[in-house]
């Protein structure tokens, strides 16, 4: 419930932008969107490993929410034909690339195969947070494509 509060706060900051932002707006949505972004990330890894569906839901939402921003950067954000509104452009884009990219591979369908998953198929080890957990083969991919070690 809290989540699809500040998803409707966000359409709602969202329109209040429909005309074109400044450079400074645009990077400060920018940055919005990505925070989004990195806490939709978190809440995902920690639905990989402890199975809990409010954390894929907020991600879900989180996702989504920040897809709205970026969209939006791209249709009224300073994305001039001069150097820093191509940059800023071709940012955006590449975010919202991997942000639709995340909402259609980590979707229900998604949510919907890694709790059907049995215990006798959650024999792989990851670390998240200093704790280990069980996943399966297929879950433990995507961890360690959503957190690549450092």
């Amino acid at each position: 419930m809290k989540t699809l509060f500040a998803t409707i706060a966000i359409v709602l900051t969202c329109s209040l932008y429909s005309q074109t932002m400044t450079i400074t707006e645009t990077d400060a949505q920018i940055k919005k969107a990505d925070s989004i972004v990195n806490h939709g990330k978190v809440m995902l890894s920690e639905f990989f490993v402890m199975r809990d569906t409010a954390k894929h839901t907020t991600s879900v939402n989180d996702f989504a929410a920040a897809k709205v921003i970026y969209d939006n950067v791209m249709a009224n954000g300073t994305v001039a034909a001069n150097d820093w509104g191509t940059t800023a452009a071709s940012l955006a884009d590449s975010k919202l690339m991997v942000v639709n990219s995340y909402i259609s591979l980590y979707g229900v369908s998604f949510r919907d195969r890694m709790m059907a998953e049995t215990e006798k198929e959650r024999s792989k080890k990851v670390k998240y947070n200093g704790v280990e957990y069980k996943v399966s083969e297929r879950t433990k991919t995507h961890f360690e494509l959503l957190n690549p070690k450092k």
